[in-house]
């Protein structure tokens, strides 16, 4: 089989210099194994923390698409230089809105990427998916099988129980990858939202005509495309890098698809909020005239 989707689990990173997502344990586990649900092969990055649960749990589910990779983050090629800006600035290891961020994950989503197109052909497709993006927090329940049958509740009855609220078996299906390359077509497929997540200052002017922010989670297209948007990342990267500054990855997505917006296959949302958000954050409502991010799946399964 060849490689459709590369991913990443890395739970253990919390309280540390790298940061990352905290209590992502089970969230990360559950919401892969749905996705493994699309049934072509998901090159995971991973580590011996992160292995130690994971593969066995998806042993038990007899889920043999999914392969991890150990991959030391240290080793990543920009390991030493966000070191030392860290060293110099620790507002980027101590600032609240770096907490969860963990540099060399959102950078090295782009070196998997390149990784693994080495083996694919130029017509081949590869998509970056987070492990984490099948959970009801962004998915409303109209995409899980399994949100009417009271089995799986909790009892009160407000969420489904466990693995269960994961389970968006109604996107993440056989017929998943090909709807995606479907929509993609001969471009690289992005997710933007209308207005921007983050403030990070590159070192040098950049104005955003499009007003378009790209999204991490989900992105990818055929090798002949993917590579020279690869090549920019890095190269941006550099610049960054010497400017003795750090950045999210959507933040140097966005100046790409600024640059080369022909580049691109975009589907464009306004809010996270779905109509089942209220379950999650009771004083966020979902408004219902907004394109929500889930709207793209809803679209999808139309394909």
């Amino acid at each position: 089989m060849k490689p459709k989707y590369v991913t990443c689990n890395y739970t253990n990173l919390y309280g540390t210099r790298m940061n990352g997502r905290l209590n992502r344990d089970q969230y990360y586990m559950y919401s892969l194994r749905s996705i493994a649900e699309v049934g072509d092969l998901i090159i995971n990055y991973t580590c011996p923390y992160n292995r130690n649960f994971v593969d066995p749990f998806l042993a038990q589910h007899d889920i043999k698409n999914v392969v991890s990779i150990d991959y030391d983050l240290t080793k990543s090629p920009y390991h030493e230089r966000i070191e030392w800006i860290k060293d110099e600035k620790p507002f980027f290891y101590t600032d609240t809105s770096w907490l969860n961020r963990c540099v060399e994950i959102m950078w090295g989503k782009f070196e998997w990427l390149e990784e693994n197109f080495a083996q694919l052909g130029e017509d081949d497709y590869l998509f970056w998916i987070d492990c984490g993006l099948s959970q009801g927090a962004v998915i409303p329940r109209k995409f899980n099988p399994f949100h009417n049958n009271k089995k799986y509740y909790k009892q009160d009855g407000s969420d489904l129980e466990l693995e269960y609220c994961f389970r968006h078996d109604k996107i993440f299906n056989k017929e998943f990858t090909k709807r995606l390359e479907s929509y993609t077509g001969d471009k690289i497929l992005l997710i933007c939202i209308s207005h921007q997540q983050h403030g990070d200052s590159f070192g040098f002017d950049f104005s955003n005509k499009l007003q378009l922010w790209p999204i991490g989670g989900l992105f990818g297209g055929k090798k002949k495309h993917m590579l020279p948007f690869i090549c920019e990342f890095k190269r941006y990267a550099d610049i960054i890098l010497n400017n003795k500054l750090l950045v999210k990855e959507e933040q140097i997505m966005s100046v790409i698809l600024n640059d080369h917006p022909e580049w691109f296959k975009i589907f464009s949302f306004s809010s996270w909020y779905h109509e089942n958000w209220e379950v999650y954050h009771e004083f966020k409502k979902h408004d219902q005239s907004l394109v929500s991010f889930c709207d793209f799946f809803g679209m999808l399964i139309t394909l």
